[in-house]
């Protein structure tokens, strides 16, 4: 008789445990709460099944899941062995993965109508100049921040706008000024012609003249820096040999570089006093030229 009813519970417990590895933790021996907590894991499983089919990142409400499949299954070992269990947190955990859902559902609406938008107004507007904007919602979409995607797309609409609404300003401005020069030259082009004629006859007639005041005016600055280069020499010398507050080497290195440099002014000097010559005579050419 005692071998039977051990046989017996034996054969209880271990039915009892094949029902509940089975997955019947709905069974008549699991509390009604443990019943609705097992629902309510149900219904996120769905939640995420459901974001799987629209190719939505699911990483975060899949580490919700576990996390609350193993609180499940904490919470389900103490009740069957009678102890007071508690699957509060798990109505929160699910709750949280439907929401997220949701707002992914919101949110990958809220950008499939941004993309479009985008790609509508790049073909008429470049805008290049906010790739990292429009990567940035890309990339908090993927890493599943979703409330950001939707800031972001709020902003990026701010971004277009201002984009858009600078290069129509410019565009406007270049065909008004476009039109402005076209109808100016139109108008105006006899005068145009005869004032760049005048000045162009005036360029040819004084050019021996303009020539000949540049020519002079780099001979006066060569002439102004070997007077400087002379001071130059004079100082160093009477600090030499007067002050003595200098060293001979450093005397014998700056003397050297002085004398080198009034060396090469001395030889661009007669060049342009040369050519300054030949213009002049040019000149006085001319004007006997005219007289006879």
């Amino acid at each position: 008789m005692i071998k039977k009813i051990i046989i017996c519970s034996f054969f209880t417990v271990f039915l009892a445990l094949a029902l509940l590895e089975s997955g019947t933790s709905l069974s008549y021996w699991h509390s009604n709460e443990s019943k609705s907590a097992y629902g309510n894991l149900t219904e996120s499983e769905v939640c995420i099944k459901n974001m799987q089919e629209r190719n939505v990142p699911i990483g975060r409400v899949n580490e919700s899941f576990h996390e609350a499949a193993q609180l499940y299954e904490a919470q389900l070992a103490l009740e069957l062995k009678a102890n007071k269990a508690n699957y509060k947190l798990i109505y929160v955990y699910s709750d949280s993965i439907c929401s997220i859902r949701d707002e992914s559902f919101r949110v990958l609406d809220e950008m499939s109508v941004f993309l479009e938008a985008y790609n509508e107004t790049s073909k008429e507007v470049n805008l290049s100049s906010m790739n990292s904007e429009y990567n940035g919602i890309l990339r908090s979409f993927q890493e599943e921040r979703f409330e950001e995607t939707s800031i972001l797309i709020d902003k990026a609409y701010t971004r277009i706008s201002e984009i858009e609404s600078s290069q129509t300003t410019l565009n406007v401005f270049y065909r008004n000024t476009k039109n402005n020069i076209r109808d100016f030259f139109t108008e105006n082009w006899r005068y145009i012609f005869i004032i760049s004629g005048g000045i162009l006859v005036a360029l040819v007639i004084f050019w021996k003249t303009i020539r000949r005041i540049n020519l002079k005016v780099k001979l006066q600055n060569l002439e102004i820096r070997k007077k400087a280069l002379n001071n130059l020499i004079k100082k160093i010398q009477q600090q030499y040999f007067d002050l003595k507050n200098i060293s001979e080497m450093e005397y014998t290195v700056k003397l050297q570089t002085f004398n080198e440099m009034i060396l090469n002014l001395n030889r661009q000097i007669p060049e342009l006093q040369e050519e300054i010559a030949r213009l002049n005579l040019r000149v006085r050419s001319r004007k006997v030229f005219k007289k006879n």
